[in-house]
């Protein structure tokens, strides 16, 4: 039987296109955990960010759990659903190597120790998540993989974990903000051809005593806690040619 010119180029186009495509990325196995300082593993939550280590394998008490496969690994903290960074450093102090399944080599993050032989890293430093309930993802993928996919951590060869920060809220504060000025009218009240005092003493009453200040005659005393209501709030003067009434 006679093939056809078209049918040989039809037959070499499909052997192209079985062997032109990129490699597919290998799943990484074992676990991945993170853990704090003294090697606790899945902590709930942790105090702050800088609490927060990863490690190749839960170690607290359990040295024979799988670690991750070995090879050279770059990291990145976000958002849960992963479509923010978080991490601030660039990826290249963001890499660890494993060896015989533990963290053997760390680029540029504070290490501990801790047990098995392995060490645990740092993730911080990153930025506060958006997320209401304080929750993070770390990722974690073979450097060869991240740069083959585009510099990025693309779902099948990557490993991740979640956890959670406790969200620290500031106290609610407030201020007092105070004017002195020369009541030439002695009506009580600032009239716009009045001219401003400075350097009168003021005192909030348990908190300081500061003056006002020049040029336009006003001091203000911030950051008060709102559980100090009410405040109290005196004067003393401007010298021995003013006298308060």
């Amino acid at each position: 039987m006679k093939i056809s010119s078209l049918t040989r180029l039809a037959a070499f186009t499909l052997a192209l296109g079985l062997t032109a495509g990129p490699a597919s990325a290998a799943a990484i196995h074992g676990a991945l955990f993170t853990s704090d300082v003294a090697g606790n593993v899945n902590v709930n939550i942790y105090d702050n960010k800088a609490d927060v280590y990863l490690n190749g394998g839960p170690r607290n008490d359990n040295c024979a759990a799988a670690g991750v496969d070995d090879g050279t690994y770059v990291y990145q903290v976000t958002n849960p659903n992963g479509d923010t960074l978080l991490s601030t450093d660039s990826i290249d102090h963001r890499q660890f190597t494993v060896s015989g399944g533990v963290i053997t080599a760390v680029n540029d993050h504070l290490t501990d120790p801790g047990d098995c032989s392995s060490l645990q890293l740092q993730l911080a430093p990153f930025n506060d998540t958006p997320n209401n309930g304080g929750e993070y993802k770390v990722w974690i993928t073979r450097l060869s993989d991240y740069t083959s996919n585009g510099n990025t951590f693309k779902p099948g060869s990557t490993k991740t974990d979640n956890f959670k920060v406790r969200i620290v809220t500031e106290p609610e504060t407030g201020g007092i903000t105070i004017y002195k000025f020369y009541d030439a009218n002695g009506n009580g009240v600032w009239d716009s051809e009045e001219p401003p005092l400075f350097g009168w003493a003021m005192t909030v009453v348990g908190v300081g005593t500061q003056p006002t200040e020049s040029p336009d005659g006003l001091t203000t005393f911030a950051n008060l806690s709102l559980d100090g209501n009410p405040y109290s709030v005196s004067e003393g003067n401007g010298g021995s040619r003013w006298v308060q009434t």
